[in-house]
C-alpha cells in the first residue's frame, strides 16, 4: 500500500453529515476546489481532487465533521506487522505534538522500525541548498516551498511562479534522499507528518517515489488511543541521525528565516503564514515581478498561520507560547554549540548539491470564463437584472462576489439555490403564487358549497353508498365540505334502497307470501308467479276477494308512487353524480398545486437552513425547526400522493355508481309503466270482486289477464334485481372505503 498505490479520496466529504452550509467554500482560498451540487437531501458540496490544495481550510471550517482527510497511517502498520522493513524519517512537529517524542521513537522501533531520523537534519540540508543555488545560479528571489500547499497552489494556479519555486527539495526528501544515496538505504521510507498535504509531494514523478508512506500525526494519536498504547511504558530512543542545527526550527512561523539570517545577517527574508495572506501575497508578489518591482531574496512562507507544529494533521494538544519556550530552549543549545560549523563543513566535502535539486510540473487548473451573453443568461436566472443587483457580494453562496458565483455556475460547481437573491425572489414569487393559489382553493371551496346545494335536496334520503378520500392540514374546511357531500350521497342512496324496499313490500302484500325485492331477483319472479296463484286461490275464496282487491289496488298505486318517486330521485342522483366526478377532477388539481406548495415549503425550509448555518449558534434552534417543515412538506407530499390515488379510485366508483343509476332509472321506469298496469288489472279485480252475480268465469278471465301482465313483467324483475345487487355491492364497498377514510383521519 502507501502513496503510490493510494489512489482514494484525500480530503474528502462524508454526505450524511454535510449540511450545505457552504462555509467550506467560503474559506476555500481557491474557486472550485470545493464544489456544490443537489443531492435528494438537499445542497451538499463535495471535494474536487484536482482542483484542491490540500491547504485544510475546509476542515477547520466545517463544524458538522462532515469534512475528513485520509493518510497512510494503516497501511503503514500494516506493512509493518506483514514484516515490511521501513525507516522513518518525523517531521520536526514531533517534539511539539507527544509529550516524550524519544518514547514514540521508542514504540516505533518495538513495532520493527529500521531507523528513525529528525527531518530537522534534513532542514539544514536544504538550508545550505538554498544558499548554495542561489549563489550558484545566481538566483534574485526564491519562494521556499517546504509546503505543500504553497506548492500545489503555484502549480495549479500562479504556474507564471514556478521559475521563482526554490528549486530545492523539502527537508522531507532531502532527509530521504540523504539516506538512500549517502547512507546506502534501500528499505520503504515512511515521513511522520504534521501535513495533509505531503501526500501530494511523495506522489509528484519529480520526486522519485523516495517516500512511501504520509503518517500524521493525528492518525498515529487516533491509532495509539485505539490500540491502547502507553507510551510511557517504552524506553526514550534518541534519534539514528548525527543530529541538527536550526533546522528545528522549520516547524514553526519563520523557522526557515532564523536559519538563514543566522547564516547571511542582512539578508531579504519576507516570512509571511496563513491561508488569509500566503495567496494574496502571491498573487502580489507575481505582479511585482512582471512589474520588474524589486522583491524579497527569500520569501519563507507556510499556509498555515501557526507553522508546521500546529499543521493541517497534528495533534495541537501544546499551546503555541509553550512550543515557542521549548524550541528557544533548543534554539539556544544549538547556537552556543559547535554543531553549525560541523554540518556545514561536512555538507561542502560530502554532499553534492544536484542530488537535492528538484523542478515543477505545470498543473494550471482552467476555469472555462462565461462570454457577456452567457453571463447575462446566469444574471437573469438569478434575477440579477440590475447592475446594483450583479454586485451584492453577500458571499452567501461560498464566493466573494456575484460574478464568482455566476463563473461558478458556468463550470458547474454550483448552482443557483445557493443565491440569497434567488431565493429571495423566488420567496416573493411564491408568495404572489401562494395567494393566487388560496384564490383558487376558495373557488374550490365556493364550487364544493355549490355541490353540497345540488345534493342538498337528497338530504333526507339515506342510501349507504360512501367515498374515500384523505384530506389534511390548511384545507380541513375543504375536507368537511367533502364529508358533508359524503353524508348526502349515504342518504340519497340509502332512500332509493328503502323506495325499493317500499315497492317489495308492496309486492308481498299483493302475493300474500312473496319474497322482498331486496333478497334478489329470483324473489320478485315468485312474487309474480304467487300473484297468479293467489288470484286463483281468489276463484275458491270470493268471499275475500272485496277487501283483497282493495288492498292490492291501494298497494299498487303506493308501490306506483314509490318506483316514481325513485325514478325522480335517481335522476337528481345521476345530476349530482355527474357534478362530483366533476368536482374530483377539480380537487385533483387542488392536490396538485398542494404539492407543488409541499415543494416550495421544502425550498423555504432548506433556505431557512442555511440562513440559520450562516448565523452560526445563533442559528441552531431555527435550523431544528427549519428541518421539521421540511420533514413535514416531505408528510404533506407523500399524503398528497396518496390522497390522489384515494379520490382516482372513488371517481372510478362514482363513474361505476352512475352507469349503475342509469341502468336504475330505466328499469324504475319500466316499473311504472307496468305499475300503471298492476294497477288496472287490480281495479278490475276490485269491480269484479264487487259483481259476484257475474260468477267466477269472469274472475278467472281477470286472473288470466293479470298471469299475462305479470309474467311480461318478470324480465324486467330479474333485470330490476340483477340492478339491485349490485348496488348493494356498491354501497358495501364505499361503506368499507368510508370506513377507512375514517380510520385515516383518526
Amino acid at each position: 500500500m502507501g502513496v503510490q498505490e493510494m489512489t482514494r479520496e484525500i480530503i474528502y466529504t462524508v454526505e450524511e453529515k454535510c449540511v450545505g452550509c457552504n462555509k467550506c467554500i467560503r474559506k476555500c482560498p481557491v474557486v472550485g476546489a470545493n464544489s456544490s451540487w443537489m443531492s435528494t437531501d438537499g445542497n451538499k458540496v463535495r471535494v474536487d481532487q484536482e482542483k484542491c490544495i490540500r491547504c485544510g481550510a475546509c476542515l477547520d471550517a466545517c463544524s458538522h465533521e462532515a469534512r475528513q482527510y485520509r493518510d497512510d497511517t494503516a497501511s503503514f502498520f500494516e506493512d509493518l506487522s506483514r514484516g515490511t522493513v521501513i525507516s522513518v524519517v518525523a517531521a520536526p512537529a514531533a517534539r511539539v505534538n507527544f509529550e516524550n517524542h524519544r518514547r514514540l521513537i521508542g514504540y516505533l522501533k518495538t513495532c520493527g522500525i529500521h531507523l528513525v531520523y529528525d527531518v530537522s537534519f534534513g532542514a539544514d540540508i536544504t538550508t545550505w541548498a538554498y544558499l548554495k543555488a542561489i549563489k550558484e545560479n545566481g538566483l534574485s528571489s526564491v519562494v521556499a516551498q517546504p509546503c505543500p500547499a504553497i506548492v500545489n497552489y503555484i502549480e495549479k494556479y500562479q504556474s507564471s511562479l514556478i521559475p521563482n519555486l526554490a528549486p530545492v527539495h523539502s527537508p522531507t526528501l532531502c532527509t530521504a534522499i540523504y539516506l538512500k544515496k549517502y547512507e546506502h538505504l534501500t528499505e520503504k521510507i515512511a515521513f511522520l507528518s504534521p501535513c495533509i498535504g505531503k501526500i501530494d509531494e511523495f506522489r509528484d514523478p519529480n520526486t522519485s517515489a523516495n517516500v512511501s508512506y504520509n503518517v500524521t500525526y493525528r492518525k498515529l494519536y487516533e491509532y495509539l488511543r485505539e490500540k491502547s498504547v502507553d507510551l510511557s511504558r517504552y524506553n526514550e530512543v534518541e534519534f539514528d541521525d548525527i543530529g541538527c542545527w536550526l533546522g528545528c526550527l522549520y516547524g514553526r512561523p519563520g523557522g526557515l528565516r532564523e536559519n538563514v539570517e543566522s547564516l547571511v545577517p542582512g539578508a531579504w527574508v519576507r516570512q509571511i503564514e496563513g491561508k488569509e495572506h500566503a495567496y494574496p501575497y502571491l498573487t502580489q508578489y507575481g505582479k511585482r515581478i512582471s512589474q520588474g518591482k524589486k522583491v524579497p531574496l527569500l520569501v519563507d512562507i507556510l499556509n498555515c498561520s501557526n507553522g508546521c507544529n500546529r499543521g493541517t494533521a497534528t495533534v495541537g494538544t501544546l499551546s503555541i507560547d509553550d512550543s515557542d519556550a521549548q524550541l528557544n530552549e533548543l534554539k539556544n543549545q544549538k547556537k552556543a554549540g559547535n554543531k553549525k560549523a560541523e554540518l556545514f563543513a561536512m555538507f561542502d566535502e560530502k554532499l553534492k548539491l544536484s542530488d537535492f535539486m528538484r523542478v515543477y510540473s505545470d498543473r494550471s487548473v482552467l476555469m472555462k470564463e462565461p462570454n457577456s451573453v452567457e453571463l447575462d443568461t446566469i444574471y437573469a436566472s438569478l434575477y440579477k437584472t440590475t447592475p446594483e443587483s450583479r454586485k451584492v457580494d453577500c458571499s452567501a453562496c461560498g464566493y466573494d462576489t456575484c460574478a464568482l458565483m455566476a463563473m461558478a455556475i458556468h463550470n458547474g460547481i454550483n448552482n443557483k439555490m445557493n443565491c440569497i437573491r434567488f431565493n429571495q425572489c423566488e420567496i416573493e414569487l411564491e408568495s404572489r403564487s401562494i395567494n393566487e393559489k388560496t384564490q383558487f382553493i376558495d373557488e374550490i371551496t365556493r364550487y364544493t358549497n355549490m355541490i353540497v346545494s345540488v345534493l342538498d335536496k337528497a338530504a333526507s334520503l339515506d342510501l349507504d353508498v360512501e367515498l374515500t378520500g384523505e384530506f389534511k392540514g390548511e384545507f380541513g374546511k375543504i375536507k368537511d365540505s367533502i364529508n358533508h357531500i359524503l353524508e348526502i350521497l349515504d342518504s340519497t342512496l340509502s332512500v332509493i334502497r328503502d323506495a325499493a324496499t317500499e315497492f317489495s313490500a308492496g309486492a308481498d302484500q299483493v302475493s300474500m307470501d312473496g319474497s322482498r325485492v331486496a333478497e334478489g331477483s329470483s324473489g320478485q319472479a315468485v312474487a309474480v308467479d304467487k300473484l297468479l296463484s293467489l288470484i286463483t286461490m281468489l276463484s275458491e275464496k270470493t268471499s275475500l276477494n272485496t277487501s283483497n282487491a282493495k288492498k292490492a289496488q291501494i298497494l299498487t298505486v303506493s308501490a306506483r308512487d314509490a318506483a316514481d318517486e325513485g325514478n325522480r330521485r335517481m335522476r337528481d342522483l345521476q345530476k349530482a353524480m355527474g357534478e362530483i366526478n366533476t368536482s374530483s377532477a377539480n380537487i385533483g388539481k387542488v392536490l396538485a398545486t398542494i404539492e407543488s406548495i409541499a415543494f416550495q415549503t421544502n425550498l423555504l425550509a432548506l433556505n431557512a437552513a442555511i440562513e440559520a448555518a450562516r448565523a452560526g449558534k445563533y442559528g441552531k434552534g431555527f435550523a431544528v425547526v427549519a428541518e421539521e417543515v421540511r420533514m413535514l412538506s416531505r408528510k404533506c407530499s407523500d399524503s398528497v400522493r396518496e390522497s390522489a390515488d384515494l379520490i382516482q379510485e372513488s371517481v372510478s366508483k362514482v363513474k361505476a355508481g352512475t352507469g349503475i343509476a342509469n341502468d336504475t332509472a330505466v328499469v324504475l321506469d319500466r316499473i311504472v309503466s307496468k305499475s300503471t298496469d298492476i294497477a288496472g288489472i287490480v281495479a278490475a279485480i276490485a269491480l269484479a270482486s264487487g259483481e259476484q252475480s257475474e260468477g267466477i268465469e269472469n274472475i278467472k278471465g281477470n286472473v288470466q289477464q293479470v298471469s299475462r301482465a305479470v309474467q311480461s313483467n318478470t324480465t324486467v324483475s330479474h333485470a330490476s334485481a340483477a340492478t339491485s345487487r349490485e348496488l348493494s355491492d356498491l354501497a358495501t364497498l364505499l361503506k368499507d372505503s368510508v370506513y377507512q377514510f375514517n380510520l385515516r383521519q383518526r
